[in-house]
């Protein structure tokens, strides 16, 4: 596996449920591109496939 990219989002800040993320873009090891990231305000993991 190997990450590309990282990146933060952080929108809505002033709204009861703001959004912050930490997001990872990454190749597997068969080539596949995924990208997940960690929800910074709720905790927890989600994933984005291609």
């Amino acid at each position: 596996m190997e990450v590309q990219e990282t990146w933060r989002v952080d929108e809505g800040w002033w709204r009861p449920k703001p959004i912050s993320r930490l997001y990872y873009r990454l190749v597997l090891a068969d080539g596949q591109h995924l990208t997940v990231y960690r929800d910074l305000v709720g905790g927890g993991w989600w994933a984005q496939r291609y």
